[in-house]
C-alpha cells in the first residue's frame, strides 16, 4: 500500500488479515491479464491451474513466496508469456513438459525449489530464451539434455546445485550467445568439451 495518497482511518478489518495467504480464486475472472506480479509475499498453497486461462499473460512473477505442490501443466497454455519467475518457493515434482509450448519465453527462473526428476527436453527446445534459464538449487537428476545446444540465444544458463550426472554435452558449444554458465554442485563426469578450449 506504499507510495499512495491514502487518507483517513485504516479500517479495523485490517486486523483480521492473516500472514498465511493463498492466491485468491477470484483472480480466475481476470481473463485479460497481461502481467501478474505477486512476488515476495507469504502466499502458501498451490499455483492455481486456472492460471492457464490467462491467454494474454506476458509476465508471471510468483517468486519469493511459500507456494508448494507442482508446477501445473496448464502453464503450457501461456503461449504469450515472455517472463516466468517461480524461484524461492517450495515447489515439488518435475518440470512439466507442457512448458515447451511457451514459445515466447525469454526469461525463466524456477530456481530454489524442490523440483525433481529429469530436465524435460522440452525446456531445451525453448529457443526463444534469450536472457536467462535458471534451474539451480533444486533436486533435478539425470543428464543435461543434448538439446541444450538449441538455446542459441540464451545469455545465462544456471543448473548449479542439483544432482545432474553424466557428461556435459558437446552441443553446449552451440549456445553462441552464452555469457555465463553455472554447472557447479552437480555430479558431472568426463572431460570438459573441447569446444571451450578453442
Amino acid at each position: 500500500m506504499s507510495l499512495n495518497n491514502f487518507g483517513g482511518v485504516l479500517p479495523n478489518s485490517v486486523a483480521n488479515l492473516s500472514t498465511q495467504l493463498t492466491i485468491p480464486a477470484a483472480l480466475e475472472n481476470l481473463n485479460n491479464l497481461m502481467a501478474l506480479g505477486m512476488q515476495a509475499n507469504l502466499f502458501t498453497g498451490i499455483i492455481p491451474t486456472f492460471f492457464g486461462k490467462f491467454g494474454q499473460l506476458q509476465m508471471l512473477a510468483l517468486d519469493g513466496n511459500r507456494l508448494s505442490g507442482q508446477i501445473p501443466s496448464s502453464i503450457g497454455n501461456l503461449t504469450q508469456m515472455f517472463q516466468l519467475y517461480l524461484s524461492e518457493n517450495k515447489l515439488e515434482g518435475s518440470i512439466p513438459p507442457s512448458i515447451g509450448n511457451c514459445k515466447n519465453l525469454q526469461y525463466m527462473d524456477i530456481s530454489d525449489n524442490s523440483l525433481s526428476g529429469d530436465i524435460t527436453p522440452k525446456v531445451s527446445g525453448l529457443s526463444s530464451l534469450s536472457v536467462l534459464l535458471n534451474l539451480s538449487h533444486n533436486s533435478l537428476t539425470g543428464s543435461l539434455p543434448v538439446g541444450v545446444g538449441k538455446l542459441k540465444n540464451v545469455n545465462v544458463l544456471d543448473v548449479s546445485g542439483n544432482n545432474l550426472t553424466g557428461e556435459i554435452p558437446k552441443s553446449i558449444g552451440d549456445c553462441l550467445s552464452l555469457e555465463f554458465l553455472y554447472l557447479q554442485g552437480n555430479l558431472f563426469r568426463g572431460i570438459i568439451p573441447f569446444v571451450w578450449l578453442l
